[in-house]
């Protein structure tokens, strides 16, 4: 197992005696102390711990061809509404037995985007969520949850 510190870097966790917090005056700040079997010290901030299925990403294969990766951004106050195309080129197998892949394209989609899997085929599938008979019906779905999304509480309930 490894312990992440906040900078991204590594700690291997069989290589530590103890952990210890410690206040800094100086910065105002609590941080960590951890004391190594070499009898080393490494002060720092702890981000998480990783366990090895975190360190080894997941095996890549190819995709084949035709298949689609559909972002869609609701209009706001930053812009219009948006449609992102992007050919999937890859996927990243699923290791942790929940069943689905995670599509890899050339463009990454924004963190607020709503995304689904064009298929040769015609369907729209959200891996481990939902399917759609075409990209339409996913259109319209997403412009659907983009509206209650967008009505006030009062009104949504």
């Amino acid at each position: 197992m490894f312990i992440r510190t906040r900078d991204n870097g590594f700690i291997n966790a069989d290589n530590v005696l103890h952990i210890r917090e410690h206040w800094n005056k100086a910065t105002g700040e609590t941080t960590v102390i951890c004391h190594m079997t070499d009898g080393t010290t490494i002060d720092g901030h702890i981000g998480g711990l990783l366990d090895d299925d975190d360190l080894n990403p997941p095996p890549v294969i190819p995709a084949e061809p035709g298949y689609t990766l559909l972002a869609y951004e609701a209009a706001d106050s930053n812009g219009p509404e948006f449609i992102q195309r992007s050919p999937v080129i890859a996927w990243a197998l699923d290791m942790g037995g929940c069943g689905f892949h995670r599509p890899i394209s050339l463009f990454a989609p924004g963190s607020g985007a709503n995304t689904a899997v064009l298929c040769p085929d015609g369907r729209c599938i959200e891996p481990g969520d939902s399917t759609w008979p075409n990209e339409q019906a996913w259109l319209d779905n997403m412009r659907e949850m983009a509206r209650s999304k967008a009505k006030p509480a009062t009104e949504a309930a």
